[in-house]
């Protein structure tokens, strides 16, 4: 695919001048309910310590037997592992193994994953609601529970993947996100593309947030695709089930906190 540029007409500090700022706190986005939410997939993910009586996953077939009317595409995943041995030829040594199912719905919009040490519960595009996506978490999970009979929960996290797309021309990333790329003022003011990674400690919930964002690849000449990726998880045992989603709805402050505070008002002008 050909590489476009997407120029800032910010040449040096100096242009700034009589220009509204939108770096900082002063421009980021109003809380607001967005009826056409750019969340491309939205998940919530639960890992536990499963039963030592349960030693392979095929035992995880009773899940589907459970969730086929809800989720009747059933596809089986495997894990491929390649390790190269020394020697004169030297030797490719490869294996798979089966590890879990993966389970969609029959408008392809509610995935379910479920591993020995794990179950997520996914929701893509169109997005409905926080309150659906946990509803249908807590449901997957009691029978998920009693397929596994987990000993201990030890991680809860949501995620949420964003695509956010700036109609073109525009003339500065600073309209669009709070955070965005900057070039060196002697070099081109032009990117094709860029990749950000931050991880933010939140300490009173004991939460880690890993936020992505990436310039991603165009699909349309009209409009550049800004992803923006929000994982937010707590990684300790916890004691019941109504402990995770009491954390989930903590997390979920935590990357809504998160979403409004990358982005500007201009940004979401098209999902209002």
């Amino acid at each position: 695919m050909e590489e476009r540029q997407f120029c800032s007409t910010l040449e040096n500090p100096s242009q700034n001048e009589g220009r509204p700022l939108y770096n900082g706190l002063l421009k980021m986005a109003t809380r607001k309910h967005l009826k056409n939410a750019p969340i491309t997939e939205g998940l919530i993910e639960i890992r536990v310590v499963p039963s030592q009586e349960i030693t392979g996953a095929l035992q995880i077939e009773p899940l589907y037997e459970s969730l086929k009317d809800q989720y009747p595409d059933k596809k089986l995943q495997q894990e491929f592992r390649l390790e190269i041995l020394s020697g004169h030829p030297y030797q490719e040594k490869k294996e798979s193994r089966f590890i879990g199912y993966k389970l969609t719905s029959q408008d392809e919009r509610q995935v379910v994953q479920a591993w020995l040490d794990r179950m997520t519960c996914s929701r893509l595009k169109p997005y409905e609601t926080w309150e659906n996506l946990l509803g249908a978490t807590q449901s997957v999970w009691e029978k998920y529970a009693k397929v596994v009979r987990p000993e201990t929960i030890t991680r809860v996290a949501t995620r949420f993947i964003n695509t956010i797309e700036i109609p073109l021309p525009f003339g500065d990333f600073n309209e669009f996100l709070t955070s965005s790329p900057s070039m060196p003022p002697k070099l081109p003011q032009a990117l094709s593309s860029f990749f950000t990674r931050v991880v933010i400690p939140e300490p009173k919930t004991g939460a880690i947030a890993i936020v992505t964002q990436s310039l991603e690849s165009a699909v349309s000449p009209s409009v550049a695709p800004i992803l923006l990726d929000i994982d937010v998880f707590v990684e300790r045992q916890f004691e019941s089930p109504e402990e995770v989603w009491a954390m989930l709805g903590k997390l979920r402050e935590i990357k809504n906190l998160i979403f409004f505070e990358s982005v500007t008002d201009k940004a979401l002008e098209p999902y209002v």
